[in-house]
């Protein structure tokens, strides 16, 4: 979603709704993107705009969105997505493990050190955001500890949500379940 509203942002796209209401959807938070985006009343005019403006777009909207109305597919990019990050980061510390033994680096380095970074950018974000939601945790074991479970439970639900109402199911799309 949120890559979705930077290609916005950086297309300049304006969706003109009934009347002179112009929207940037690239200047939209992602709490509120998720509305208007997933709204059936501006599916069309929302594609039409994308496509006006390049193609790509409209194929990455409609790809969000058919990806996000449906709880099966949003748990499964979610599962697919921490798999990744799961098999990419053991290949960073065997590759780390080869540079400290062999003291050779066969690698490209750099490309594994901007992974690393991404991945520690990402995850602090997320540390902060939920110290600053909740401020009871003791140590950063637990605030990890507690990211996990939501991210194992949202994978869960997602998957079986089928009795949420729309609001609750945009709010687990955007914080997880906890």
């Amino acid at each position: 979603m949120k890559n979705f509203i930077e290609d916005c942002q950086r297309c300049n796209l304006l969706i003109n709704r009934e009347g002179d209401e112009f929207i940037e959807i690239g200047r939209l938070k992602v709490s509120e993107a998720i509305y208007f985006l997933l709204d059936d009343d501006n599916q069309e005019i929302i594609l039409n705009s994308c496509n006006e403006k390049n193609n790509l777009l409209g194929y990455r909207y409609r790809q969000l969105r058919e990806i996000l109305v449906d709880g099966k597919k949003a748990s499964n990019v979610i599962e697919s997505h921490r798999e990744n990050i799961t098999r990419h980061l053991q290949r960073l510390y065997r590759v780390r493990n080869s540079i400290v033994h062999s003291a050779e680096a066969h690698y490209n380095i750099n490309l594994f050190i901007k992974h690393l970074s991404d991945y520690i950018e990402s995850t602090m974000s997320v540390v902060l955001q939920r110290l600053e939601v909740n401020d009871n945790f003791d140590n950063l074991d637990e605030v990890f500890a507690m990211i996990r479970d939501s991210v194992d439970s949202t994978i869960e639900v997602l998957g079986s949500s089928n009795d949420l109402d729309r609001d609750e199911y945009y709010k687990i799309l955007l914080n997880g379940i906890f």
